[in-house]
């Protein structure tokens, strides 16, 4: 990505029911040592029906930190049938807030970074799907000091072989 500072707010996203349709893809692949990095996305929606793409998804191989502030984003699927809400590798500082994920086969999915996972509502009622899934990853749900940083999140599957949340190698 040649856009070091991505600020995304209050967007509306729909895809139709023809397959491979994503929402936002950030990838950062090289970034000068002089350039600042924000990736913000605030009050946005997405609406996906059939979507085998990630409605949000940002991957940095730059082997850069990669702050990331996702607030207050409204994410669902309308037929119980899209595969990822938000997917994110290589990220660290990352602050997830806030959100409502509906219906997906997995909520926010973290391969290799770290985050703050605060307030958040996900559900689902799709056959084997997981809230949230951590591969080689630190996800942070509890108090730093006086302070809230993750936490406070309601995740529910009704599908009893669908997990709330995986942790792998993290």
């Amino acid at each position: 990505s040649d856009c070091y500072n991505v600020i995304l707010t209050h967007s509306y996203f729909l895809t139709g029911t023809e397959g491979n349709k994503g929402g936002v893809s950030c990838n950062y692949t090289e970034i000068p040592d002089e350039e600042e990095v924000t990736s913000y996305f605030q009050g946005n929606t997405f609406r996906f029906t059939n979507s085998t793409s990630p409605a949000l998804k940002v991957i940095s191989t730059a082997a850069a930190t990669i702050p990331l502030f996702i607030d207050y984003n409204s994410f669902t699927s309308e037929e119980s049938s899209s595969f990822q809400a938000m997917m994110f590798s290589n990220i660290y500082g990352g602050s997830i807030t806030n959100n409502t994920i509906t219906n997906y086969q997995s909520g926010i999915q973290l391969l290799s970074s770290s985050a703050d996972i605060y307030g958040n509502t996900i559900s689902s009622d799709v056959e084997n799907s997981t809230g949230i899934s951590a591969i080689m990853s630190t996800v942070n749900e509890t108090m730093n000091g006086s302070y809230f940083l993750g936490g406070y999140n309601n995740i529910s599957t009704s599908n009893s072989l669908s997990p709330c949340m995986t942790v792998r190698i993290s």
